[in-house]
């Protein structure tokens, strides 16, 4: 008894020691994160009071003012580093009264990488007393630069300094985020930039009148985050990840001996607060805490699962590790100056990363890629003899099945592969190269084969051969199997059912399309609450925000409101990961498409693992509902319950159950279904959206676009009496606007080539003469002949009324082609043509419209001043169009009338 006795208390103590968050000489060096504890404070209520004194002064400025009213000017060294101000009569080089620590950048406040139109980086200085803070912002335009002090808001007509160390600061949104060594995190307020008089006092001089220590500007502190956990934690620097859902903060420790503890603990924000998640206590409470051990830490910051730390080495120069958790952390000895400090990291241009040193005489603000091969040269080499090899291989086993007699663009007659000349136009030129494609060929009614991505040659039909295209059967000639080969599911997901039996797809032409009417409120009411969401904007107050990222997360919503419902299609999560699943769709399938074949199988599945697990990801916020959903599904359809959903996952359980049984049980299936589903109805509607705002936005000046539209929504709107409400046929009734819908989709449709077919059988012959031999796949083009000038006057210019015209004339009038933004035709083939023209164009037609209807009737919209009403240029990807991903504009929400 006594032995067990002594057993289970040695158990005990060792199971103590373990989960000691503040030991970290323990085998295992991952701790509970739920043990490391900041808790909300309330926000200051003297920065409201403070702030209303300083806004009827007109001294309320914004973080561009501060920007742009730089005093003091950086200069740049051989080696690209940027140095302080170092002059006779200004001197940040080397002054000891000033330490610079922290640095954060325009590319942590805003994903899109700029904040109110400037590119830029905030540092923090400790005074040599740690009795105040000032941040310095450094404009990257002209590398001139203005420090400003933060202040703490003690009464509602005073402020005094922040006497903290300020090892570590983030900028997030509107807030800027700096440590306080032992006692957690101090949140400033950036929408509360105050201007005050010189002086060196620190608050308030007079009734109105306030000093900074001769600053000119002041950032009040908001709130704070206490440290309230039981034992001591250094916060020394801190570090925003954004490639995590949701965002998070990543903040460590200082120590210079391991025998002290170095952690580093991971918590979660809230994209939509800019706050850490908390609990109904206001308790936040890490996901993720681990002993590093390595001493003198300076900085840390983590990207994509993956950690750079710098350290710090005396006298001598500092080194940056990289650590994937697990595993063994990797030294570049010397990488950096001495003293280097915190770090940031900005996702733009392959990924950099942002540090400070703050020794004085050798200060600098660093800017270096994530990576940096060795040797170029040797890399390069060894590339291109692998891919000669490939190349080799390729032909001899993988080639492509070929019609024969067929001419290759740009290549003699009887060629049979492209020059190096060629598939370089392909990859610079892909527009100039369809157009000569279709001007010299297939207009004239003869076949053409041209570059593919990476080793791949496309057989592309003319127009004559559209008709005769539909005539086949799916059995002969596949839509779905071509598609599936494009896509290259089968290597990614390990399974191309999902693409030869796409029945997610089915149920909307089926089940939803019909029923339209009935999701016209709940549809109308999620594009309203996601615009407001995205855009937080006040009225009369202008803010400037990237299209696509707004437009992405806003078509993300309100299909989701369809798709699954209330309330997961607005679990910040779920619709996250559902764009992140969308952009590994394309990038998997073209780094499997350009790979060769003998390679494919293996490329294709690992760059499928990130989206493999995103669709794992997925199902376990899906999986509630799922189990929810199932409840309803116990019961016989006659039994009709008011209760059960309507929403397109419903009609999804229900066909599977009904119609795929051995899939119902499957919820890897189910769930991969829901995510190629999102894929359908999010991707190209967000760029859509994009593009068609650009496209009023830059044409308002010549055609008074933006007040014709907005002059028919309401109108339309109005017509039954109840402007709240959108009907079919009100919808239909959108004439203008639905031009500009079809004229956006005829110029900046997302891909170049539709009517995607294999054979499947021998015997196929065109309607040309031309025999498709069986695994042949083909297409037609359909961005040339929708800017051909045979076709179209001005055929490359975005004119909002083109087809508007032609229906107003026809108003009355029998016959005449059908030219609304769902209607397809031979010389219209965004949503292709015939039985698989795209099922889901009603619902984003219905989508679009009203989300034109609330941003123009509740925003002014317009584009930023430097853009000088001009639409940024779209990005051509080989075939593929892209709107241009940072393109900006300015809203500001309407006043109620």
């Amino acid at each position: 008894m006594r032995l067990t006795s002594a057993i289970f208390a040695l158990a005990a103590a060792t199971l103590s020691l373990a989960s000691d968050p503040s030991d970290c000489s323990t085998t295992s060096k991952e701790k509970t994160g739920s043990d490391f504890q900041l808790t909300e404070q309330a926000d200051n209520a003297n920065v409201i009071s403070l702030s209303k004194i300083f806004t009827a002064a007109g001294k309320k400025v914004s973080v561009a003012d501060v920007f742009n009213d730089g005093n003091h000017q950086m200069t740049t060294d051989s080696s690209g580093r940027k140095l302080w101000q170092h002059t006779s009569d200004f001197n940040d080089e080397d002054t000891t009264k000033w330490v610079p620590q922290g640095i954060t950048s325009t590319a942590d406040a805003l994903d899109v990488g700029t904040y109110e139109g400037i590119n830029g980086w905030i540092v923090s200085w400790h005074r040599d007393d740690d009795k105040s803070v000032r941040v310095t912002f450094v404009n990257r335009a002209d590398d001139t630069y203005r420090h400003a002090l933060l202040v703490y808001p003690h009464a509602s007509d005073d402020f005094r300094e922040v006497p903290v160390h300020a090892g570590g600061i983030m900028w997030y949104g509107n807030t800027l985020w700096v440590l306080d060594t032992y006692n957690g995190i101090r949140v400033f307020d950036l929408t509360n930039i105050w201007q005050v008089g010189n002086g060196d006092n620190v608050g308030k001089v007079s009734s109105g009148v306030y000093s900074a220590a001769g600053y000119k500007y002041v950032i009040p502190q908001i709130r704070w985050y206490k440290w309230s956990s039981s034992f001591e934690f250094r916060h020394s620097y801190m570090a925003l990840d954004r490639t995590t859902t949701p965002d998070s903060l990543i903040v460590g420790e200082y120590q210079t001996s391991t025998s002290d503890p170095i952690r580093l603990v991971r918590y979660e924000l809230d994209y939509t607060t800019r706050r850490l998640k908390t609990d109904s206590s206001g308790v936040s409470k890490a996901i993720w805490a681990y002993c590093v051990n390595i001493e003198r830490l300076q900085g840390a910051v983590s990207a994509n699962g993956k950690f750079y730390l710098s350290r710090s080495n005396g006298a001598s120069k500092g080194d940056l590790w990289a650590w994937v958790p697990g595993g063994a952390a990797k030294q570049n000895s010397g990488f950096y100056p001495r003293s280097p400090e915190d770090l940031s990291y900005d996702q733009r241009n392959g990924g950099r990363l942002y540090t400070v040193t703050e020794a004085d005489g050798v200060r600098y603000i660093i800017n270096s890629a994530v990576s940096k091969p060795s040797s170029w040269a040797g890399i390069g080499l060894l590339s291109l003899g692998f891919v000669a090899l490939l190349y080799v291989v390729e032909k001899k086993f993988f080639a492509q099945r070929l019609p024969k007699g067929v001419p290759f663009i740009r290549e003699p007659p009887g060629a049979t592969r492209f020059s190096l000349k060629t598939r370089w136009a392909y990859i610079t030129d892909c527009a100039n190269l369809h157009k000569e494609a279709y001007e010299n060929y297939l207009n004239k009614g003869q076949a053409i084969i041209i570059p593919g991505v990476g080793f791949r040659n496309e057989l592309i039909l003319p127009p004559s051969s559209y008709k005769w295209i539909n005539t086949y059967a799916d059995d002969r000639l596949s839509a779905s199997h071509a598609f599936a080969e494009y896509d290259q599911i089968a290597h990614s997901l390990g399974d191309d059912v999902f693409i030869k039996d796409p029945w997610q797809g089915t149920t909307v032409k089926n089940e939803l399309n019909p029923s339209l009417d009935n999701l016209m409120d709940a549809l109308n009411d999620e594009v309203g609450v996601a615009f407001d969401t995205y855009l937080d904007s006040t009225p009369g107050e202008w803010v400037e925000v990237n299209i696509m990222d707004v437009m992405k997360r806003v078509i993300a919503q309100a299909n989701s409101r369809f798709t699954v419902g209330l309330p997961l299609c607005r679990n910040q999560e779920y619709l996250q990961t559902s764009l992140d699943i969308n952009e590994q769709f394309i990038t998997t399938a073209g780094t499997g498409l350009a790979s060769p074949g003998v390679l494919r199988p293996f490329t294709t599945r690992l760059a499928a693992i990130g989206l493999r697990w995103n669709i794992r990801k997925l199902g376990k916020v899906l999986r509630p509902i799922y189990d929810q959903r199932l409840e309803y599904l116990k019961r016989p359809r006659t039994d009709a319950d008011p209760n059960e959903p309507r929403d397109h996952f419903q009609i999804m359980l229900r066909y599977a159950q009904r119609e795929r049984p051995h899939e119902f049980g499957n919820f890897w299936n189910i769930t991969t279904r829901v995510a190629t589903a999102n894929f359908g109805s999010m991707h190209q509607s967000a760029f859509m959206m994009t593009n068609l705002i650009l496209n009023i936005l830059s044409s308002d000046k010549e055609f008074n676009t933006v007040s014709v539209l907005r002059e028919e929504l309401e109108r339309v709107a109005h017509s039954d009496g109840n402007p709240g409400t959108w009907t079919k046929a009100k919808m239909a009734n959108i004439v203008r606007g639905d031009s500009m819908q079809r004229e956006t989709l005829r110029l900046n449709t997302f891909g170049g080539r539709v009517l995607f077919r294999k054979a499947l059988t021998d015997g196929i012959v065109t309607d040309t003469g031309i025999e498709i031999p069986k695994g042949c796949t083909f297409s037609v083009l359909s961005y040339a002949p929708q800017t051909s000038e045979s076709k179209y006057e001005q055929a490359i210019k975005f004119d909002p009324f083109r087809f508007s015209r032609i229906r107003e004339q026809q108003v009355g009038k029998e016959g005449g082609p059908p030219l609304t933004f769902v209607s397809t035709s031979l010389d219209y083939l965004p949503f292709s043509n015939g039985r698989h023209a795209c099922p889901g164009r009603f619902l984003i037609d219905f989508e679009i419209k009203m989300a034109m209807a609330y941003l123009f009737g509740n925003y002014d919209v317009e584009l930023p001043a430097e853009y000088k009403g001009e639409r940024p240029p779209t990005v051509w990807l080989t075939e593929a169009q892209f709107p241009p991903m940072d393109a900006r504009m300015r809203v500001r929400r309407r006043e109620k009338v």
